[in-house]
């Protein structure tokens, strides 16, 4: 089976829908199957985890293991090309509505439908949008509710989401060509850089049916309509057993206390 037939299989999806309508269900299907983690780099701390795309698919898709951005948008990348559409890979910086300077830490895919550029994001955690988002401003919905919209000042194009009430700026981009090794490199900082957020706490997302799914600084978190519910993790077989049954993550005991 070749990589694209068993991701679609995966996602229970069919390679003829019409191309818009394909990549949509791809966004959704792919949040609500795979999970957004940073597990393994936690488990392994001394190991700069692989982009390559052979150990993504096998780890993302095979394995149902998860991962963060650099791992989800790579093989979504892949996949949208594999499916012969025009498609960029592009550097983000992660601004949560500051204005202080953040690095190029974080991966997104444009794919260009008819002339026309969306932005796809499988790889956000809870904050990732599930549908495709325009280029252009037009203000778009997710599977889970959540609203998004792109603004472009100058060639620097912002993702926004309503946040109480308000657009909220999750991270700014350019359509600045990026090869491989840039994303590697951001890769690296990402898991050795004692400023990034991923080498201190575990950070579990899934979005599906409706509800994002959250696990952060051992509290687990449902958010439905906008309303988030939330509860501690009391200790190592709880978060075991939250990651067994709502994100389909396996773990021994060992690297359950590791975790916690």
């Amino acid at each position: 089976m070749s990589h694209l037939n068993q991701y679609l299989a995966a996602l229970d999806l069919d390679a003829g829908l019409p191309k818009f309508e394909l990549l949509n269900l791809m966004i959704a299907r792919h949040m609500a199957t795979f999970c957004f983690n940073n597990i393994d780099l936690l488990l392994n701390k001394d190991q700069i985890l692989s982009l390559g795309f052979d150990d993504i698919q096998d780890k993302i898709v095979t394995r149902r293991r998860g991962g963060y951005c650099f791992e989800h948008n790579k093989l979504f990348y892949a996949m949208a090309e594999k499916l012969r559409l025009e498609t960029s890979a592009y550097l983000a910086r992660v601004t949560f509505n500051k204005d202080d300077e953040a690095p190029l830490t974080h991966r997104i895919t444009v794919v260009t439908l008819d002339g026309q550029g969306y932005m796809a994001d499988v790889g956000f955690g809870r904050y990732a949008p599930t549908c495709l988002v325009p280029l252009t401003g037009e203000v778009v919905t997710g599977a889970n509710g959540d609203v998004f919209r792109i603004i472009e000042d100058k060639g620097v194009y912002t993702l926004e989401m309503i946040k109480e009430g308000e657009f909220f700026a999750l991270y700014i981009f350019e359509k600045t060509q990026c090869l491989e090794i840039d994303f590697e490199l951001a890769n690296y900082y990402t898991n050795c850089h004692p400023d990034s957020g991923f080498t201190k706490n575990l950070v579990v997302a899934r979005i599906c049916n409706n509800q994002t799914l959250v696990i952060r600084e051992n509290m687990y978190s449902v958010i439905e309509n906008g309303i988030a519910s939330q509860s501690e993790i009391t200790d190592a077989k709880d978060l075991q057993a939250k990651l067994s049954q709502k994100f389909e993550i396996e773990v021994s005991d060992d690297q359950a206390e590791a975790l916690f």
